[in-house]
């Protein structure tokens, strides 16, 4: 059970990555002009938060994982904390430098050598940082107040059903995974005077069924993007700990 629920934290990762990257035909001009920009930062400082309430065979389980991300050109760093019923919390750190991915996690600290290509490809990021050209935000509005916009949207489920479909499949590692539904996804997004994307929120309800059991989810998923299109100094922590994979 407890690998079905993190291919479950997996496919809500996915879900927000397909949002990050789409567009649609004619948005809005703030919501395209939005997308456009947060697209183009090359540097990032930011929060990722989730909270999942998932019910199977008469029981619920809730977990929460908070996120903070930071890239700066030839370095990031993804330090994450989730709350997994009946195990507690468990952090997971992830940080690139100097031509090293470093690890942190469950009393253990590595490090290896790696481009930054390599790097990204060993966490399987690659594909959620790229995000999807899919056609999927509908009903856009927008309403502003002291310089601040709030664009309030849905997102089409039948067509992110079809993405996660199709990208699930890298993540079943032997699962049996199928009958993937997303209902429709109800978002914010608030900008600030420059047009950046200052926080996103998701709702967003759906089922799967994994090993033949139907599993139902209802996520919250939070963005803060912390002063955007602003230089980022990145906080790394001491290294000298770390040992070197073989």
């Amino acid at each position: 059970m407890k690998k079905k629920w993190f291919v479950l934290l997996s496919v809500g990762i996915l879900l927000l990555a397909s949002f990050a990257g789409c567009s649609q035909a004619d948005p809005k001009e703030l919501y395209q002009g939005a997308v456009d920009k947060m697209n183009e930062l090359e540097e990032i400082d930011m929060e990722m938060n989730m909270d999942m309430s998932m019910s199977v065979l008469g029981e619920t389980m809730n977990f929460v994982m908070d996120s903070h991300i930071q890239t700066v050109a030839e370095e990031f760093l993804m330090e994450s904390n989730v709350e997994i019923p009946g195990q507690g919390s468990v952090a997971t750190n992830v940080y690139y430098t100097g031509g090293y991915l470093y690890l942190d996690t469950q009393g253990q600290q590595i490090k290896v050598a790696a481009s930054l290509d390599d790097a990204m490809s060993m966490l399987d990021t690659e594909d959620l940082s790229k995000g999807e050209d899919i056609e999927i935000v509908q009903d856009i509005e927008a309403e502003t107040e002291n310089g601040v916009t709030t664009l309030h949207f849905t997102i089409d489920g039948s067509q992110m059903t079809d993405f996660v479909t199709d990208q699930t499949a890298s993540l079943q590692d032997g699962e049996s995974m199928e009958g993937v539904t997303v209902n429709e996804v109800t978002g914010t997004m608030t900008l600030n005077s420059d047009g950046y994307a200052t926080e996103l929120t998701l709702d967003m309800p759906f089922s799967m069924t994994v090993e033949g059991e139907t599993i139902t989810v209802q996520m919250t998923m939070e963005l803060i993007y912390h002063n955007p299109g602003q230089p980022v100094t990145m906080s790394f922590p001491d290294f000298s700990s770390y040992v070197e994979a073989a």
